[in-house]
């Protein structure tokens, strides 16, 4: 009996101090998709086949946009996005994620020749990246600050001035 009494009491307090740790504040970010949270991380290669890991990205701000290359509204904002990497490639890392289960590599590839396209682009071969950042549809873009937080979240293609605006914002 004795032996029953001290091992509920024990863990009585286990428990206790369990939900005691889990509900103070620790000053770490919850990671989720969406604006004023932490980016979650993600490892994705580029079509070339390099990897890219986000969490190897903190500490720069970082532009991510979702996209396919038959996409009609996808299409009408790339000229501003090329616009903007050919401006910020240097202080903001571009993650261009194609969905590649929804386009095939040779109509990426000719689109991104007849485009002129010069950032890096990267393949979402299984869709899942688009499944962790919740996309609904293309275009979907991302802007995060140098600290890993989404300020901007976009289901919609981009105008310049959006671009350009959404772009100084994640500079500060």
């Amino acid at each position: 009996m004795k032996r029953t009494i001290i091992s509920f009491i024990i863990l009585l307090a286990l428990v206790g101090v369990t939900f005691y740790f889990n509900t103070i504040k620790t000053g770490s970010v919850e990671v989720k998709p969406v604006v004023g949270y932490q980016a979650p991380d993600f490892t994705i290669q580029d079509m070339e086949g390099n990897t890219l890991n986000l969490a190897d990205l903190k500490g720069k701000p970082i532009f991510i946009n979702f996209w396919a290359s038959w996409c009609p509204p996808c299409r009408a904002e790339m000229p501003h996005i090329q616009a903007a990497y050919e401006k910020y490639g240097g202080q903001i890392q571009f993650v261009m994620i194609n969905t590649i289960e929804a386009d095939t590599l040779e109509d990426l590839k000719a689109y991104i020749g007849e485009a002129k396209l010069t950032f890096p682009v990267y393949l979402d071969k299984k869709n899942l990246v688009n499944d962790l950042y919740q996309v609904p549809g293309w275009p979907t873009s991302l802007f995060i600050n140098k600290k890993g937080i989404i300020v901007e979240r976009l289901t919609r293609p981009m105008t310049a001035e959006m671009t350009e605006s959404l772009m100084q914002s994640i500079l500060k």
